[in-house]
């Protein structure tokens, strides 16, 4: 018989790390060879987790149009937001409860075929 051993991991908020994210990023310099148009990225969508490690909610921030204009998506209710709640408060540590988790970038010479 198999014994099955559950190992719980607990973490205090001052080991947990911020991260700060741009947004807007050129991604030039990884290329092997220059592009066409500039590898300018906008930040289009940062996905969020609230809580702790056993509990928590979801929501997601969007910039639909990359124009700056940032709603939340919240379940069942989207409501339009600042920069900041979707941006500078979502870089996680520090004992903060909230955290990025995803963020979704889109070129900026492609934005007007998102649309």
């Amino acid at each position: 018989m198999k014994k099955i051993a559950i190992i719980e991991m607990t973490f205090s908020s001052s080991s947990l790390t911020s991260y700060e994210f741009p947004e807007k990023l050129n991604l030039d310099m990884f290329l092997s060879t220059p592009p066409s148009t500039p590898a300018d990225y906008i930040l289009h969508a940062v996905l969020v987790h609230s809580g702790g490690i056993h509990a928590g909610h979801y929501v997601v921030f969007i910039n639909p149009k990359g124009d700056g204009k940032w709603c939340k998506f919240n379940d069942d209710v989207v409501s339009s937001c600042e920069k900041e709640d979707a941006i500078d408060r979502n870089y996680g540590g520090g004992g903060e409860q909230t955290s990025a988790y995803m963020l979704v970038y889109i070129r900026d010479s492609e934005l007007g075929q998102c649309y």
